[in-house]
């Protein structure tokens, strides 16, 4: 059973919500940025719990910058303990600042072009940039969009093999049109 109603104000100049009843047969087609069980990532930004100090890149890469017996390593950690606060970069020397920026290149470098995911969302990265593809219900293809950068958080695919045609088909497209453009006929 599907219903809305309005709500009018006391003065009834209009309505002030909306109310939607369901029987939940369409709760599947709700979508979530992540998972209510998924820690989302930390900003980016140096964090000091007790006497450590991490460094978290823009992807959610967290990193052990400083402990009380090392003074600078660049140590990768699964996750960013809970306790951490975050801490002003002013605050830091110069050598953890280059540990940062250290740590924001290896993240760089790590993005090949190709698929990723994360949760139901699918993007591709090609060489110039990063693009989020989707259906539209009742469409055939992909709709690309360009994206800044790759969400945190997002994984490559190591087997594409289940990935519909339309996907690679939307990389072709967003491929040829690198090809076609000015920079690329340099």
């Amino acid at each position: 059973m599907h219903f809305e109603d309005a709500f009018e104000t006391p003065d009834g100049v209009g309505p002030v919500a909306r109310a939607r009843v369901t029987d939940g047969g369409d709760l599947a087609f709700l979508r979530a940025h992540s998972p209510a069980n998924e820690r989302p990532a930390p900003e980016p930004g140096f964090y000091e719990l007790d006497e450590q100090v991490f460094y978290s890149t823009a992807r959610g890469q967290v990193y052990r910058v400083r402990t009380a017996a090392i003074a600078a390593m660049l140590e990768p950690v699964a996750d960013l303990p809970e306790q951490a606060e975050f801490v002003d970069e002013d605050d830091y020397d110069r050598q953890l600042c280059i540990l940062a920026e250290a740590a924001d290149a290896l993240e760089a470098e790590s993005i090949e072009p190709g698929f990723y995911t994360r949760g139901e969302y699918l993007y591709y990265v090609s060489e110039d940039c990063t693009h989020l593809l989707y259906l539209v219900e009742g469409e055939a293809e992909h709709r690309v969009m360009p994206l800044a950068e790759l969400p945190p958080g997002a994984a490559p695919i190591a087997c594409a093999a289940w990935l519909p045609r339309e996907a690679f088909a939307a990389a072709a497209r967003i491929d040829e049109q690198v090809d076609l453009s000015p920079q690329a006929q340099r």
